[in-house]
């Protein structure tokens, strides 16, 4: 982050933004939020770290005035943003928020990026029932986990969990709502977002 203590690990933002968006039939990283876009709002919200990536799968894709990182092994989903963003990073951890999660928190964040130490590869957010591994802290350490896994195609990102040493936190047992994990997939919960 931004304001770095001699101790403190030195943390960059990725915004994942490389899906397909099959079930929305358009780039979900370009819908409106308030006066922005998702990723436009999330930039806003996190602008706070001195590195902030933008995971894309080509160049054709808008980059909303980020640096965009593009995958090294394309065609992996999530596996292979974080790969190529941690890769390329001068920042010793990458906080991940996917770019369809617009009410993620600068707080949250924070939050979240304070439990990393030492003995972790990760820290990644969970709401008691269900891991949200893209919504979480990797460290460089976790880098050839990733690529294992992706060079044995294994692209989950469950499965990449496995293999690292991570603390989980539940947001239910934190001052944080849940809703700041929620997903938005489909056009029913686009126009749930909108009219909350």
């Amino acid at each position: 982050m931004m304001n770095r203590k001699k101790d403190q690990m030195k943390i960059g933002v990725l915004i994942l933004a490389g899906g397909k968006s099959s079930r929305m039939g358009l780039d979900k990283a370009a819908l409106s939020f308030g006066n922005e876009n998702f990723t436009e709002h999330l930039a806003k919200e996190l602008s706070n770290y001195s590195e902030l990536l933008l995971s894309r799968t080509n160049e054709s894709q808008e980059d909303f005035g980020l640096r965009s990182v593009y995958d090294i092994y394309p065609g992996c989903g999530p596996i292979g943003g974080l790969h190529a963003a941690l890769t390329s990073c001068v920042s010793e951890a990458l906080l991940t928020v996917p770019c369809d999660t617009p009410l993620f928190t600068a707080e949250l964040s924070r939050f979240l990026c304070s439990q990393i130490s030492a003995d972790y590869d990760a820290v990644v957010l969970t709401d008691g029932n269900r891991k949200y591994p893209l919504c979480a802290v990797y460290k460089k350490s976790a880098l050839c986990v990733l690529k294992r896994h992706i060079e044995r195609n294994d692209f989950r990102m469950l499965s990449v969990l496995d293999d690292l040493k991570v603390r989980y936190i539940n947001i239910e047992e934190t001052e944080y709502s849940a809703d700041c994990l929620k997903n938005i997939n489909n056009w029913d919960e686009y126009r749930q977002l909108l009219n909350t």
